[in-house]
Protein backbone atom coordinates (compact mmCIF):
# COMPACT_ATOMS: atom_id res chain seq x y z
CA UNK A 1 0.00 0.00 0.00
CA UNK A 2 2.98 2.19 1.20
CA UNK A 3 4.48 1.64 -2.11
CA UNK A 4 1.25 2.42 -4.08
CA UNK A 5 0.59 5.54 -2.45
CA UNK A 6 4.51 6.31 -3.43
CA UNK A 7 4.29 6.00 -6.61
CA UNK A 8 0.29 7.63 -7.37
CA UNK A 9 2.30 11.24 -8.20
CA UNK A 10 4.52 9.92 -10.33
CA UNK A 11 1.89 8.35 -12.82
CA UNK A 12 -0.93 11.17 -12.16
CA UNK A 13 1.58 14.31 -12.77
CA UNK A 14 1.60 15.25 -16.65
CA UNK A 15 4.62 17.37 -16.90
CA UNK A 16 3.71 19.01 -20.51
CA UNK A 17 6.45 18.89 -23.07
CA UNK A 18 7.18 22.59 -23.02
CA UNK A 19 8.91 21.97 -19.61
CA UNK A 20 11.32 19.25 -21.35
CA UNK A 21 12.16 22.11 -23.89
CA UNK A 22 13.17 24.70 -21.49
CA UNK A 23 14.95 22.63 -18.93
CA UNK A 24 17.06 21.34 -22.49
CA UNK A 25 18.06 25.20 -22.87
CA UNK A 26 19.11 25.17 -19.28
CA UNK A 27 21.04 21.96 -19.45
CA UNK A 28 22.71 23.36 -21.95
CA UNK A 29 24.47 26.54 -19.99
CA UNK A 30 24.69 24.22 -17.18
CA UNK A 31 27.04 22.18 -19.32
CA UNK A 32 28.93 25.01 -20.24
CA UNK A 33 29.28 26.38 -17.07
CA UNK A 34 30.50 23.45 -15.41
CA UNK A 35 32.37 22.25 -18.42
CA UNK A 36 31.05 18.79 -18.91
CA UNK A 37 29.80 17.38 -21.73
CA UNK A 38 26.20 15.72 -20.54
CA UNK A 39 23.42 17.26 -18.07
CA UNK A 40 20.77 16.17 -17.21
CA UNK A 41 17.13 16.22 -15.49
CA UNK A 42 16.03 12.44 -14.74
CA UNK A 43 12.55 11.76 -14.05
CA UNK A 44 11.44 8.31 -11.70
CA UNK A 45 8.76 6.52 -12.29
CA UNK A 46 7.50 3.13 -10.78
CA UNK A 47 10.05 1.02 -12.11
CA UNK A 48 12.16 2.69 -14.13
CA UNK A 49 14.22 6.18 -14.45
CA UNK A 50 13.87 8.28 -17.49
CA UNK A 51 15.77 10.86 -19.58
CA UNK A 52 13.63 13.62 -19.18
CA UNK A 53 15.42 16.27 -20.08
CA UNK A 54 19.04 16.63 -21.66
CA UNK A 55 22.00 19.12 -22.88
CA UNK A 56 22.60 19.09 -26.45
CA UNK A 57 26.38 18.85 -26.56
CA UNK A 58 28.26 17.03 -29.10
CA UNK A 59 29.51 14.60 -25.60
CA UNK A 60 25.76 13.88 -24.94
CA UNK A 61 25.02 9.60 -25.38
CA UNK A 62 21.46 10.10 -23.60
CA UNK A 63 18.31 10.36 -25.61
CA UNK A 64 15.21 11.84 -24.25
CA UNK A 65 12.84 9.91 -23.34
CA UNK A 66 15.54 6.95 -22.59
CA UNK A 67 14.24 4.69 -19.84
CA UNK A 68 16.67 2.74 -17.60
CA UNK A 69 15.72 -0.15 -15.11
CA UNK A 70 15.86 0.70 -11.28
CA UNK A 71 17.81 -1.23 -8.76
CA UNK A 72 20.84 -1.71 -11.24
CA UNK A 73 23.36 0.56 -9.27
CA UNK A 74 22.78 4.03 -11.36
CA UNK A 75 24.35 6.85 -9.62
CA UNK A 76 20.97 8.95 -9.49
CA UNK A 77 19.83 5.76 -7.41
CA UNK A 78 21.68 6.53 -4.94
CA UNK A 79 20.67 10.22 -5.16
CA UNK A 80 16.98 9.76 -4.40
CA UNK A 81 17.56 7.38 -1.58
CA UNK A 82 19.69 9.55 0.52
CA UNK A 83 17.82 12.65 -0.66
CA UNK A 84 21.26 14.00 -0.61
CA UNK A 85 23.90 15.37 -3.24
CA UNK A 86 26.15 12.75 -4.69
CA UNK A 87 29.77 13.35 -5.72
CA UNK A 88 32.04 10.60 -7.99
CA UNK A 89 34.67 12.60 -9.14
CA UNK A 90 36.46 8.88 -10.64
CA UNK A 91 34.09 5.95 -10.23
CA UNK A 92 37.24 4.09 -11.86
CA UNK A 93 39.22 4.74 -8.98
CA UNK A 94 36.38 3.84 -6.53
CA UNK A 95 35.39 0.46 -5.64
CA UNK A 96 31.82 1.51 -5.18
CA UNK A 97 30.93 2.68 -8.77
CA UNK A 98 33.68 0.78 -11.29
CA UNK A 99 30.33 -1.57 -11.75
CA UNK A 100 28.00 0.79 -12.52
CA UNK A 101 26.09 1.33 -15.44
CA UNK A 102 27.11 4.98 -16.29
CA UNK A 103 30.67 3.57 -16.21
CA UNK A 104 29.77 0.94 -18.77
CA UNK A 105 29.15 4.01 -21.24
CA UNK A 106 32.38 5.60 -20.76
CA UNK A 107 30.71 8.28 -17.67
CA UNK A 108 33.39 8.11 -14.72
CA UNK A 109 32.42 11.32 -12.83
CA UNK A 110 29.30 12.53 -11.55
CA UNK A 111 27.86 15.21 -9.34
CA UNK A 112 23.73 15.26 -8.90
CA UNK A 113 21.04 16.66 -6.61
CA UNK A 114 17.61 15.65 -5.41
CA UNK A 115 14.15 16.96 -7.06
CA UNK A 116 11.41 16.85 -4.90
CA UNK A 117 7.26 17.35 -5.74
CA UNK A 118 6.29 19.87 -3.08
CA UNK A 119 4.74 16.96 -1.27
CA UNK A 120 7.91 15.42 -0.04
CA UNK A 121 7.81 13.10 -2.93
CA UNK A 122 10.82 11.96 -5.39
CA UNK A 123 10.46 13.85 -8.60
CA UNK A 124 14.22 12.87 -10.14
CA UNK A 125 17.50 13.95 -10.21
CA UNK A 126 19.27 17.19 -11.82
CA UNK A 127 23.04 16.14 -12.85
CA UNK A 128 26.67 16.02 -14.57
CA UNK A 129 28.42 13.64 -15.96
CA UNK A 130 32.27 13.16 -17.92
CA UNK A 131 34.03 10.74 -19.42
CA UNK A 132 37.00 12.14 -17.43
CA UNK A 133 37.57 12.33 -13.80
CA UNK A 134 36.40 15.53 -12.52
CA UNK A 135 36.86 16.65 -9.17
CA UNK A 136 33.87 19.72 -8.77
CA UNK A 137 34.70 22.38 -6.79
CA UNK A 138 32.21 23.96 -4.02
CA UNK A 139 31.67 26.52 -6.85
CA UNK A 140 30.02 24.39 -9.58
CA UNK A 141 27.85 22.43 -6.71
CA UNK A 142 26.72 26.15 -5.47
CA UNK A 143 25.87 26.64 -9.53
CA UNK A 144 24.36 22.95 -9.48
CA UNK A 145 21.95 23.87 -6.81
CA UNK A 146 20.81 26.98 -8.22
CA UNK A 147 19.54 25.35 -11.39
CA UNK A 148 18.23 22.97 -9.14
CA UNK A 149 16.13 25.09 -7.53
CA UNK A 150 14.99 26.51 -10.62
CA UNK A 151 13.70 23.19 -11.83
CA UNK A 152 12.58 22.57 -8.69
CA UNK A 153 10.64 25.77 -8.68
CA UNK A 154 8.89 24.62 -12.05
CA UNK A 155 8.01 21.21 -10.85
CA UNK A 156 6.34 22.93 -7.82
CA UNK A 157 4.35 24.91 -10.32
CA UNK A 158 3.59 21.53 -12.55
CA UNK A 159 2.09 20.22 -9.41
CA UNK A 160 -0.24 23.15 -8.53
CA UNK A 161 -1.80 22.89 -12.00
CA UNK A 162 -2.26 19.35 -11.23
CA UNK A 163 -3.94 20.31 -8.31
CA UNK A 164 -6.08 22.79 -10.07
CA UNK A 165 -6.80 20.96 -12.98
CA UNK A 166 -8.13 18.09 -10.72
CA UNK A 167 -10.05 20.43 -8.59
CA UNK A 168 -11.80 21.88 -12.04
CA UNK A 169 -12.25 17.90 -12.84
CA UNK A 170 -13.49 17.36 -9.75
CA UNK A 171 -15.58 20.27 -9.32
CA UNK A 172 -17.16 19.46 -13.03
CA UNK A 173 -18.08 15.93 -12.34
CA UNK A 174 -20.18 17.23 -8.88
CA UNK A 175 -21.86 19.97 -11.19
CA UNK A 176 -22.95 16.93 -13.88
CA UNK A 177 -23.98 14.71 -11.08
CA UNK A 178 -26.00 17.64 -9.49
CA UNK A 179 -27.50 18.59 -13.07
CA UNK A 180 -28.63 14.94 -13.51
CA UNK A 181 -29.51 14.94 -10.39
CA UNK A 182 -31.56 18.00 -10.50
CA UNK A 183 -32.73 16.51 -13.59
CA UNK A 184 -33.98 13.68 -11.76
CA UNK A 185 -35.68 16.14 -9.46
CA UNK A 186 -37.64 17.90 -11.90
CA UNK A 187 -39.07 14.95 -13.48
CA UNK A 188 -40.12 13.44 -10.38
CA UNK A 189 -41.48 16.54 -9.77
CA UNK A 190 -43.41 17.01 -12.70
CA UNK A 191 -44.54 13.23 -12.69
CA UNK A 192 -46.05 13.79 -9.17
CA UNK A 193 -47.77 16.96 -9.97
CA UNK A 194 -49.19 14.80 -13.39
CA UNK A 195 -50.69 12.34 -10.79
CA UNK A 196 -52.29 14.93 -8.28
CA UNK A 197 -53.76 16.19 -11.84
CA UNK A 198 -55.19 12.56 -12.35
CA UNK A 199 -56.26 12.47 -8.94
CA UNK A 200 -58.01 15.72 -8.78
CA UNK A 201 -59.57 14.67 -12.40
CA UNK A 202 -61.03 11.11 -11.50
CA UNK A 203 -61.99 13.24 -7.71
CA UNK A 204 -63.97 15.61 -9.79
CA UNK A 205 -65.47 12.84 -12.03
CA UNK A 206 -66.91 10.83 -9.56
CA UNK A 207 -68.06 14.25 -7.66
CA UNK A 208 -69.69 15.64 -10.98
CA UNK A 209 -71.25 11.52 -12.00
CA UNK A 210 -72.16 10.59 -8.44
CA UNK A 211 -73.14 13.54 -6.15
CA UNK A 212 -74.32 16.27 -8.54
CA UNK A 213 -76.13 13.62 -10.54
CA UNK A 214 -77.79 11.98 -7.14
CA UNK A 215 -78.72 15.36 -6.00
CA UNK A 216 -80.32 16.53 -8.68
CA UNK A 217 -82.41 12.89 -9.12
CA UNK A 218 -83.47 13.68 -5.80
CA UNK A 219 -84.89 17.33 -6.63
CA UNK A 220 -86.49 15.77 -9.30
CA UNK A 221 -88.26 13.16 -7.33
CA UNK A 222 -89.06 15.67 -4.60
CA UNK A 223 -90.91 17.95 -6.98
CA UNK A 224 -92.22 15.03 -8.55
CA UNK A 225 -93.58 13.79 -4.96
CA UNK A 226 -95.03 17.44 -4.32
CA UNK A 227 -97.02 17.75 -7.60
CA UNK A 228 -98.87 14.47 -6.41
CA UNK A 229 -99.32 15.80 -2.81
CA UNK A 230 -103.49 16.28 -2.55
CA UNK A 231 -103.58 20.66 -2.80
CA UNK A 232 -104.58 21.39 1.11
CA UNK A 233 -100.77 18.85 1.63
CA UNK A 234 -99.31 20.95 -0.79
CA UNK A 235 -99.96 24.23 0.79
CA UNK A 236 -98.62 22.65 3.76
CA UNK A 237 -95.38 21.71 3.17
CA UNK A 238 -94.84 23.98 -0.03
CA UNK A 239 -92.57 26.19 2.62
CA UNK A 240 -90.07 22.72 3.44
CA UNK A 241 -90.20 22.21 -0.15
CA UNK A 242 -88.85 25.32 -0.87
CA UNK A 243 -86.20 25.16 1.28
CA UNK A 244 -84.70 22.09 0.65
CA UNK A 245 -84.72 22.76 -2.63
CA UNK A 246 -82.83 25.64 -2.18
CA UNK A 247 -80.09 23.73 -0.09
CA UNK A 248 -80.15 20.77 -2.77
CA UNK A 249 -79.17 23.54 -5.42
CA UNK A 250 -76.80 25.33 -2.85
CA UNK A 251 -75.44 21.70 -2.66
CA UNK A 252 -75.00 21.64 -6.26
CA UNK A 253 -73.29 24.76 -6.71
CA UNK A 254 -70.81 23.91 -4.12
CA UNK A 255 -69.98 20.73 -5.82
CA UNK A 256 -69.39 22.55 -9.01
CA UNK A 257 -67.41 24.77 -7.34
CA UNK A 258 -65.37 22.20 -6.14
CA UNK A 259 -64.86 20.26 -9.51
CA UNK A 260 -63.85 23.91 -11.05
CA UNK A 261 -60.99 23.82 -8.56
CA UNK A 262 -60.31 20.52 -8.82
CA UNK A 263 -60.29 20.35 -12.63
CA UNK A 264 -60.37 24.34 -14.46
CA UNK A 265 -62.93 22.96 -16.85
CA UNK A 266 -62.03 27.50 -18.22
CA UNK A 267 -58.11 26.84 -18.93
CA UNK A 268 -59.27 23.63 -20.74
CA UNK A 269 -61.92 24.97 -22.94
CA UNK A 270 -60.85 28.88 -22.87
CA UNK A 271 -57.35 28.70 -22.31
CA UNK A 272 -55.02 30.08 -20.08
CA UNK A 273 -55.78 34.08 -20.30
CA UNK A 274 -59.37 33.80 -19.96
CA UNK A 275 -58.74 31.25 -17.23
CA UNK A 276 -56.84 33.90 -15.01
CA UNK A 277 -59.49 36.56 -15.94
CA UNK A 278 -62.62 34.14 -14.57
CA UNK A 279 -60.47 33.35 -11.85
CA UNK A 280 -59.92 36.92 -10.32
CA UNK A 281 -63.26 37.86 -11.50
CA UNK A 282 -64.26 34.79 -8.91
CA UNK A 283 -62.07 35.67 -6.41
CA UNK A 284 -63.31 39.39 -6.43
CA UNK A 285 -67.27 37.86 -6.56
CA UNK A 286 -66.51 35.96 -3.47
CA UNK A 287 -64.65 38.07 -1.16
CA UNK A 288 -65.31 41.86 -1.91
CA UNK A 289 -61.73 42.49 -2.59
CA UNK A 290 -61.02 44.69 -6.40
CA UNK A 291 -59.44 42.20 -8.41
CA UNK A 292 -57.14 44.26 -11.29
CA UNK A 293 -56.14 42.29 -14.88
CA UNK A 294 -54.29 43.06 -17.09
CA UNK A 295 -53.44 40.28 -19.77
CA UNK A 296 -51.88 39.34 -22.81
CA UNK A 297 -52.82 36.16 -24.95
CA UNK A 298 -50.51 33.35 -24.15
CA UNK A 299 -49.93 31.08 -27.07
CA UNK A 300 -47.77 28.11 -27.68
CA UNK A 301 -46.89 26.98 -23.86
CA UNK A 302 -47.57 23.46 -22.86
CA UNK A 303 -50.55 22.26 -21.19
CA UNK A 304 -48.35 21.39 -17.92
CA UNK A 305 -47.14 25.20 -17.67
CA UNK A 306 -50.39 26.81 -18.63
CA UNK A 307 -51.89 24.19 -15.46
CA UNK A 308 -49.04 25.49 -13.51
CA UNK A 309 -49.39 28.82 -13.83
CA UNK A 310 -53.17 28.91 -13.03
CA UNK A 311 -52.37 26.73 -9.83
CA UNK A 312 -50.00 29.23 -8.52
CA UNK A 313 -52.53 31.88 -8.67
CA UNK A 314 -55.27 29.94 -7.34
CA UNK A 315 -53.61 28.86 -4.58
CA UNK A 316 -51.94 32.81 -4.00
CA UNK A 317 -55.20 33.93 -4.19
CA UNK A 318 -56.66 31.40 -2.03
CA UNK A 319 -54.56 32.53 0.94
CA UNK A 320 -54.42 35.92 0.27
CA UNK A 321 -58.51 35.74 0.40
CA UNK A 322 -57.66 34.55 4.47
CA UNK A 323 -55.76 37.87 5.14
CA UNK A 324 -56.28 41.36 5.21
CA UNK A 325 -55.77 42.37 1.79
CA UNK A 326 -57.52 45.39 0.30
CA UNK A 327 -56.72 44.66 -3.64
CA UNK A 328 -56.03 42.27 -6.17
CA UNK A 329 -53.28 43.10 -8.93
CA UNK A 330 -52.68 40.42 -11.75
CA UNK A 331 -50.44 40.48 -14.63
CA UNK A 332 -50.11 37.65 -17.58
CA UNK A 333 -47.34 38.29 -20.21
CA UNK A 334 -45.71 36.08 -22.44
CA UNK A 335 -42.51 37.74 -23.92
CA UNK A 336 -40.07 36.33 -26.52
CA UNK A 337 -38.57 33.97 -24.42
CA UNK A 338 -40.87 33.40 -21.57
CA UNK A 339 -44.68 33.54 -19.98
CA UNK A 340 -44.55 35.60 -16.66
CA UNK A 341 -48.03 35.90 -14.31
CA UNK A 342 -47.45 38.04 -11.44
CA UNK A 343 -49.68 38.68 -8.59
CA UNK A 344 -49.56 41.71 -5.97
CA UNK A 345 -51.61 42.64 -3.56
CA UNK A 346 -51.65 45.31 -1.30
CA UNK A 347 -52.58 45.32 2.43
CA UNK A 348 -51.59 41.81 2.38
CA UNK A 349 -50.25 40.64 6.17
CA UNK A 350 -47.65 37.82 5.87
CA UNK A 351 -49.12 34.64 7.39
CA UNK A 352 -48.86 31.03 6.63
CA UNK A 353 -51.49 29.09 4.33
CA UNK A 354 -53.80 26.83 5.90
CA UNK A 355 -51.99 23.54 5.05
CA UNK A 356 -55.86 22.05 5.68
CA UNK A 357 -57.28 23.53 2.26
CA UNK A 358 -57.48 20.79 -0.37
CA UNK A 359 -55.80 23.41 -2.86
CA UNK A 360 -52.84 23.65 -0.43
CA UNK A 361 -49.33 24.12 -2.23
CA UNK A 362 -46.50 25.40 -0.06
CA UNK A 363 -44.75 27.66 -1.03
CA UNK A 364 -41.56 25.29 -1.51
CA UNK A 365 -43.38 23.46 -4.19
CA UNK A 366 -43.87 26.04 -6.11
CA UNK A 367 -40.61 27.09 -6.32
CA UNK A 368 -39.85 23.40 -7.29
CA UNK A 369 -42.67 23.05 -9.74
CA UNK A 370 -41.66 26.09 -11.84
CA UNK A 371 -38.10 25.13 -11.59
CA UNK A 372 -38.75 21.46 -12.90
CA UNK A 373 -39.88 23.27 -16.20
CA UNK A 374 -37.14 25.37 -16.21
CA UNK A 375 -38.82 28.58 -14.85
CA UNK A 376 -38.34 30.28 -11.24
CA UNK A 377 -40.71 31.25 -8.83
CA UNK A 378 -39.67 34.66 -6.06
CA UNK A 379 -41.68 36.46 -3.72
CA UNK A 380 -41.05 39.86 -2.00
CA UNK A 381 -42.21 42.82 -0.27
CA UNK A 382 -41.89 46.20 -1.82
CA UNK A 383 -41.35 49.77 0.52
CA UNK A 384 -44.88 50.49 -0.23
CA UNK A 385 -45.85 47.22 1.89
CA UNK A 386 -47.23 45.18 -1.74
CA UNK A 387 -46.79 41.22 -1.63
CA UNK A 388 -45.37 40.10 -4.90
CA UNK A 389 -45.13 36.62 -6.55
CA UNK A 390 -43.96 36.76 -9.72
CA UNK A 391 -43.21 32.89 -11.34
CA UNK A 392 -41.84 32.67 -15.05
CA UNK A 393 -41.66 29.79 -17.40
CA UNK A 394 -39.99 29.42 -20.54
CA UNK A 395 -42.02 29.64 -23.80
CA UNK A 396 -42.52 27.11 -25.84
CA UNK A 397 -42.60 27.55 -29.54
CA UNK A 398 -46.30 27.80 -31.04
CA UNK A 399 -46.94 24.27 -32.32
CA UNK A 400 -47.35 24.41 -36.32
Amino acid sequence: MAAQAKYDILTTVDVPDHYRDKWSGTLDILASMLQVPVALVMRVHEREIEVFARSVTDGTIYEERELAPLDTGLYCETVMSTRAELAVPDALGDSDWSDNPDVELGMVSYLGLPIDWPTGEIFGTICVLDRRAHAHPALHKRVLEQFRDLVQNDVALIFENHLLKQEMYEREEIERQLRSTQKHLHSLTRRLQTGRERERASLARELHDDIIQNLTAIKMDLDACARQLPGPMTDNVHSTIRIVDERIMATVHRVREMCDNLVPAVLEDLGLTAAVEWAVEDFERRTGIPGNVRLSEVTGIAPGVQLLLYRVLQQTMSHIATTSCTELFVELEQRQKDTVLKVIAAGHVLANPDPGRPDYMPLGEMKAQAASWGGKLRTWRTPEGLAVLRISVPSLPPVS
